[in-house]
């Protein structure tokens, strides 16, 4: 008979893996927005039940634009990476993309985690673009750790996080939301 072949180990098995569906799913913004995420989230609820045939979705929307960009605050990356290398989680170097394999290092945005999640931020001109996670929190030590460092950001810089999957925003001075944000709880 036929000898089976042998097969190899994905290269890639250890690394962090983006989806295109995650890209600003899970995202921290300014708390300006917050009138902006509560009437868009009512927008895409009401969309969603309109275009809910019982199994799909008929249609989809994409997120409206948000009235203050973060990138409008003018905050430097070098702050937000001294609050968040306070976690203790590593920064992450190899990342691989949806579709495009694993992306090279000048394509790589400041990702702090590990395979399972991460916080990952991007820059623009030495200023935040965005700050967004995806993944899940992989241990309770790194729950602890993260939590702090998200507390400090919110705090000095009066920023909210959104669940755009579960349509709910989340008060990032409050440790218990930013559990609920972190764990995916409604």
């Amino acid at each position: 008979g036929k000898k089976k072949e042998e097969e190899k180990p994905y290269k890639y098995r250890g690394l962090l893996h983006l989806w295109e569906d995650d890209y600003l799913m899970m995202e921290l913004i300014p708390g300006e927005n917050q009138d902006f995420v509560t009437k868009e989230i009512n927008r895409i609820n009401n969309f969603s039940n309109e275009n809910f045939d019982g199994i799909g979705f008929t249609d989809i929307t994409p997120i409206s634009e948000k009235a203050l960009k973060t990138i409008n605050r003018k905050i430097p990356i070098k702050d937000i990476k001294d609050i968040f290398s306070k976690s203790k989680l590593d920064i992450v170097d190899e990342i691989v993309m949806q579709g495009e394999e694993l992306l090279e290092k000048s394509k790589i945005p400041l990702a702090f985690g590990n395979k399972d999640f991460a916080i990952i931020i991007e820059s623009k001109d030495a200023l935040l673009e965005n700050i967004w996670i995806t993944g899940a929190v992989d241990t309770q030590g790194n729950l602890i750790e993260v939590k702090k460092c998200f507390l400090e950001f919110a705090t000095k810089y009066n920023f909210i996080a959104v669940n755009w999957f579960l349509c709910r925003s989340y008060n990032l001075k409050i440790e218990k939301e930013i559990e609920d944000f972190l764990l995916y709880n409604e």
